[in-house]
């Protein structure tokens, strides 16, 4: 049902994409960048993880009807929680409405 070279090959891949996001998303301290990117980012990961699922093995409608909604759900969350300051690029959850602050140099955090 599974085939051993795909799940090598699907880990490599996330691998990749695991530097590439710790590259552009914790190093890079460009907050503006990283608010810009960070949504098509995610929700690129997301679709490659549904991709990956299908194409090593799951079943098609398993994928659909139990996969699709849950990481639409998670991108979606995420997305909207998750901000970066624009000043110092350091990474905040915003939950509520209310305005909040960047922990590390005091800036507003915007949407």
């Amino acid at each position: 049902m599974f085939s051993n070279d795909r799940w090598v090959i699907f880990f490599a891949i996330w691998m990749g994409m695991a530097i590439i996001s710790w590259l552009l998303f914790y190093v890079n301290k460009n907050g503006e960048f990283k608010n810009k990117y960070f949504r098509w980012f995610f929700a690129f990961g997301g679709g490659m993880m549904l991709g990956g699922a299908v194409w090593t093995g799951f079943p098609l409608i398993v994928v659909i009807f139990l996969g699709l909604p849950l990481m639409t759900f998670v991108v979606y969350f995420n997305t909207k929680v998750i901000r970066f300051c624009n000043n110092c690029g350091s990474y905040h959850q915003r939950i509520s409405d209310k305005p909040i602050y960047c922990r590390e140099c005091g800036a507003e955090i915007k949407d």
